[in-house]
């Protein structure tokens, strides 16, 4: 009995020892895990940086192209007024005009242009942004993933270590049994030669007895 109770707590460690293996295995995968989502958020970190300064630039792009479109339309009010002056010089202020208007329509066209840029990297921006925070509840998932194996394991550990000192009063038992069992095989074999023994030795004395018995009357 001793025998199978040592051999299941065995078997019993020996699966608490897969478990642990296994679990090992399941954190180092969450860890790995862990490390690579920390990587993929500081990398979108550094993305809506760029993206943020990009937006900036676009931004100022955007100041300098309305401040040019105010000094174009400046300069187009002044040639219509000198147009309205001048008339000896109607041809030449006419195609200055139309270059003025030229460099309008450039500017608005670059105004545009830089406002949809600017309006596209907001969208990145708001998508960068987005899948950072679903990065970070990832990351606080397999934190707490993490947390759990690792409570886990320790609870594993604490059982198989009882187990263990269970194996070993189990074995000290089992010894003291065989010890104790030793001892009566012993005794055993040594009852019939000191049974043997106290039997002979009467019959040695029996002519004295006689003798003695023969001095008696006397």
């Amino acid at each position: 009995m001793a025998k199978t109770e040592t051999s299941n707590l065995e078997q019993n460690v020996a699966a608490r020892s897969q478990e642990l293996a296994d679990i090992g295995r399941r954190i180092e995968v969450a860890r790995k895990q862990e490390a690579e989502t920390r990587e993929s958020l500081a990398n979108l970190t550094k993305e809506a940086a760029a993206r943020s300064s990009q937006i900036s630039d676009a931004e100022a792009g955007i100041q300098r192209a309305q401040a040019s479109y105010a000094e174009v339309q400046k300069q187009l009010a002044d040639a219509r007024a000198q147009l309205e002056e001048v008339t000896q010089n109607r041809t030449a202020a006419e195609q200055q005009l139309k270059i003025l208007q030229q460099q309008v329509d450039d500017t608005q066209k670059a105004s545009a242009a830089a406002a949809a840029t600017r309006d596209q990297m907001r969208a990145d921006l708001q998508q960068t942004q987005q899948r950072q925070t679903e990065l970070q509840q990832q990351l606080a998932k397999v934190t707490d993933d993490v947390a759990a194996r690792n409570k886990d394991l320790t609870a594993l550990e604490t059982q198989r270590q009882s187990a263990r000192q269970e194996i070993l009063e189990t074995q000290a038992k089992l010894q003291s049994l065989q010890q104790e069992l030793t001892n009566r095989s012993g005794a055993l074999r040594e009852a019939p030669n000191a049974a043997g023994v106290s039997s002979a030795a009467p019959q040695a004395p029996g002519p004295d007895v006689k003798s003695d018995s023969s001095e008696t009357p006397k």
